[in-house]
């Protein structure tokens, strides 16, 4: 039996929580399919699943650092309330997208509104946050050269052209 090493099709149901809490889950939905071992996923998430086999179960702990990385007390901004269109949702933990020079755009979130002054985080929302993983491994399989070649699955639980 095949077990998780770099380049393997890996397809498994997750469960994550962060406080105690339930944050995502493939429960309901499709299970995660991916190519291990390429840096789609975050660093802790992947070397926790090395060498795992298909109906394995395993839960574990990422911590900040090999998930989403420590709060950055600079990606903290402050802005002007005036400095935003009337329309906008400025209620604390709305999301925002903030484009680049480059069109490219970049996700941030409402932290806080006092006065005429709006504080934005450009943290991910799981930063600094220990992640609590369960999981099940459904198939583990080589990828093929057409997956490699395009960075990601195909097929029943993968994408498909």
């Amino acid at each position: 039996m095949m077990t998780i090493a770099k380049n393997s099709v890996v397809v498994l149901d997750y469960e994550l929580k962060v406080d105690g809490q339930v944050v995502d889950s493939s429960a309901g939905h499709e299970p995660l399919a991916f190519i291990h071992g390429t840096g789609a996923l975050i660093p802790g998430f992947s070397s926790a699943l090395d060498g795992l086999k298909s109906g394995d179960k395993k839960s574990f702990v990422v911590s900040p650092e090999d998930g989403y990385g420590i709060l950055d007390q600079e990606a903290l901004r402050k802005y002007d309330i005036n400095d935003f269109p009337g329309d906008v949702d400025l209620t604390p933990g709305a999301q925002l997208f903030f484009e680049t020079e480059d069109q490219m755009e970049i996700p941030c979130f409402i932290k806080e509104v006092n006065g005429n002054e709006v504080t934005i985080d450009f943290n991910h929302p799981l930063a600094g946050k220990e992640l609590h993983f369960n999981v099940e491994i459904r198939e583990v399989r080589p990828a093929t050269e057409e997956e490699k070649a395009h960075g990601h699955v195909h097929g029943a639980h993968g994408h498909h052209h």
